[in-house]
């Protein structure tokens, strides 16, 4: 082949590296975009509580009568829990969680090759990973178990990385986490 044709191929190559690095930024930008726009909804989301029932002595507000809701769960602020139950949910679930920034491609990598060698699953999202899939009608990222998805949950939990502190990362967690028969959050859980 001679030097022009040489030239020729490498511009095409270049030409198409190109396109393909401005296809893969464009896309990235995008849903960057669309994460912010889902962090602002996450800043007003209040997890679901049930509603009470109370009886009125008096003019005041008397005793339970009863509670209603399909999650029971009671909200606490992060200062109003044991430090031991915090720091005990970050040693199981992120050992790692004030260290990084929303993301570790590390657990992830890990539960990447314990799958292919086990066949098992396994996880590796951090807590602000598990929080952006947990409240899924203010981030939008979903449950279902694609690669793309954990693209997204990726992309969204460094926004909320961004946007929020570690504290406030770890009372919506602990306040929205399952905890067995209806107990939503750590509060809920305790109550039962």
């Amino acid at each position: 082949m001679s030097g022009r044709g040489c030239g020729f191929v490498f511009f095409l190559i270049m030409l198409v590296g190109a396109s393909i690095w401005g296809a893969a930024l464009g896309a990235f930008v995008y849903i960057l975009d669309e994460a912010e726009a889902q962090i602002k909804e996450l800043d007003t989301y209040r997890p679901k509580v049930g509603s009470r029932i109370y009886s009125i002595e008096d003019g005041y507000r008397g005793e339970l009568l009863g509670e209603y809701n399909t999650e029971y769960r009671q909200l606490v602020n992060l200062n109003e829990m044991p430090l031991h139950l915090q720091k005990a949910f970050v040693a199981t679930e992120d050992d790692k969680f004030y260290q990084h920034k929303g993301v570790r491609p590390d657990a992830i990598a890990n539960a990447a090759l314990f799958i292919l060698r086990t066949g098992k699953l396994r996880g590796g999202s951090t807590i602000t990973q598990q929080l952006v899939r947990d409240v899924e009608e203010a981030t939008g990222v979903s449950r279902e178990q694609t690669m793309a998805r954990k693209a997204r949950e990726a992309v969204v939990a460094l926004q909320v990385e961004r946007e929020f502190t570690k504290d406030e990362i770890l009372e919506l967690f602990l306040n929205k986490i399952f905890l067995g028969g209806s107990a939503y959050g750590v509060e809920a859980a305790s109550r039962q």
